[in-house]
């Protein structure tokens, strides 16, 4: 998620940065009028509770294959 109008970091960072990372699991979305400090209104409260769990399952997938060779 990357706000627009950010004039700290550059949009087009996270576009060139989505693109690299090509995978199903990856979706950028670009915020039209938000800035560098992105207000929490109900779009993004849902974006980042996504984002949040896509972390919180990768993490388990993660310590489930280390779990598992050992």
């Amino acid at each position: 998620m990357h706000g627009m109008k950010d004039e700290m970091v550059p949009y087009e960072n996270s576009i060139a940065l989505s693109k690299r990372l090509r995978s199903p699991n990856v979706e950028l979305t670009l915020v039209p009028e938000g800035t560098h400090y992105l207000s929490v209104d109900q779009l993004t409260a849902q974006k980042l509770d996504a984002f949040l769990k896509l972390v919180l399952h990768l993490k388990r997938s993660t310590e489930t294959r280390s779990a598992s060779k050992m």
